[in-house]
């Protein structure tokens, strides 16, 4: 991945199902209001955002030598 991805707001998806892989269901608030969507193609676009996210984020190593790093800059 050459780019960050945004993250647009938080989202809960839930599958119904252990063995039907279109059970998934998308959850969202907006601050105002919560709404549950069973569209596919959403639930498709959320979870494909969510994997990007997932394998192109860091291991817990990798964070806190960066973490580290980072404090140890901001100290000087």
């Amino acid at each position: 991945m050459d780019y960050p991805i945004a993250n647009n707001g938080s989202y809960d998806l839930l599958a119904l199902s252990d063995s039907d892989t279109d059970s998934e269901i998308l959850y969202r608030e907006n601050g105002v209001t919560g709404e549950i969507i069973e569209d596919k193609a959403t639930t498709a676009r959320h979870r494909k955002r969510f994997e990007q996210l997932w394998y192109g984020s860091n291991d817990e190593t990798d964070t806190i030598q960066f973490l580290d790093t980072r404090i140890k800059d901001l100290e000087n």
